[in-house]
């Protein structure tokens, strides 16, 4: 079984890697996050989740953001490695949750797990996600579903959605454009272009026409609504800047627009008119840092929170420094606290009452490492 399993993992390993246009696995990299007025002009990016790769991003039904990735929290092999988690934004992608790991109830016992995320808003409220995965064997994986309401907790939707025969088809992106689920994969290098398919229910897909493309653009990305357009946004081959290409009718393509944003596999959403939000792979990071909120080192609850908070912490040492910080980084606390070293969890009772509503950063620090917690403050 173990021989099995270390099989799998290679297997799931080199698919990884392949599939990654800039030559680094995702657990070597941050996903980035920038904002833009017309889609192709972004601000500076910053770090929006450390050792993660393949996002992608929707705005459902009540108008929050819900943005899923693989996840490969540190240390390696971790109870979170190579999940597929989500955030939620419920400020338009301006402040964002602590991601949490997806379920997907009946996935076939044999299936590998999931990878390569795609989440679609129905027009029900639900959210279907698909990704890719498969059983054991050369050449088969393909793209699979499963359906939920909160975008945690999903079940497998029997059968498979696409798939090609005599070969792995991995990286879908999905959307919904009118009353069409229309579907994209990546073929292999850049000038192969993509698969093609439609469908009316999001189930049962057709296969049109291959996409088109060159050796300069890699289809690998994800799909998005703009007005009357349905846009894919994808890799520049070869270190060159991320682009778009748009359709009217999900057949006949326009040329390609290149953005000023350097990166891989983009993700965008618009939560308003003239506000883009985009999530990509960025450069090698060269030290991923302990996860926030691993329960294993710390927990706060309740969060929200309207009059205290409680912070369970599991440290190394007997010397931890707590800081609080707002949104726009003012500290608003700076505490330091003797922990008793027989004990292995502490719990540290904070008074939050004169907080404003709000999101709020908590920051513990022993002479171990530093860990971070986002939580908000409701009344």
């Amino acid at each position: 079984m173990k021989k099995f399993l270390l099989l799998l993992f290679l297997f799931a390993f080199g698919l990884l890697k392949n599939c990654f246009p800039q030559g680094a696995p995702p657990w070597e990299r941050p996903l980035m996050i920038c904002y833009s007025a017309d889609g192709i002009n972004f601000t500076s990016p910053v770090i929006y989740q450390d050792s993660s790769g393949v996002p992608s991003v929707v705005k459902d039904s009540t108008g929050r953001l819900v943005a899923a990735f693989q996840w490969f929290p540190a240390p390696l092999y971790s109870l979170h490695w190579d999940s597929v988690a989500v955030k939620f934004s419920l400020d338009s992608g301006m402040t964002w949750s602590f991601p949490q790991s997806i379920t997907v109830q009946n996935l076939p016992a044999n299936f590998q797990r999931p990878f390569d995320p795609t989440v679609v808003a129905l027009p029900g409220g639900q959210i279907r996600i698909y990704f890719s995965s498969g059983p054991p064997g050369t050449n088969t994986i393909a793209t699979y579903s499963a359906i939920g309401t909160d975008g945690i907790n999903y079940v497998f939707e029997p059968g498979i959605r696409f798939s090609q025969s005599g070969r792995n088809v991995i990286d879908p992106a999905v959307t919904i454009f009118g009353d069409t689920f229309q579907y994209t994969a990546p073929k292999g290098a850049p000038q192969d272009g993509a698969f093609h398919a439609k469908s009316g229910d999001g189930l049962n897909f057709i296969q049109l026409a291959d996409i088109v493309s060159d050796s300069s653009h890699q289809w690998t990305g994800n799909l998005m609504v703009d007005s009357l357009a349905m846009k894919f946004y994808g890799t520049g081959a070869r270190g060159a800047t991320i682009w778009s290409r748009s359709t009217p009718n999900g057949s006949a393509w326009g040329p390609y627009a290149a953005t000023n944003i350097a990166g891989g596999d983009p993700a965008i959403v618009k939560p308003s008119h003239a506000h883009y939000v985009m999530i990509f792979t960025g450069q090698p990071s060269p030290t991923p840092v302990v996860e926030i909120g691993d329960p294993e080192h710390l927990i706060v609850y309740p969060n929200p929170a309207k009059d205290y908070l409680t912070i369970s912490v599991s440290p190394k040492s007997m010397n931890v420094q707590m800081k609080i910080f707002d949104i726009m980084g003012r500290q608003l606390a700076d505490k330091k606290y003797k922990t008793d070293p027989g004990e292995t969890e502490q719990k540290i009772n904070l008074d939050v009452s004169e907080f404003s509503n709000g999101f709020y950063f908590l920051m513990l620090k022993d002479d171990d490492k530093t860990i971070t917690q986002k939580f908000s403050v409701v009344k």
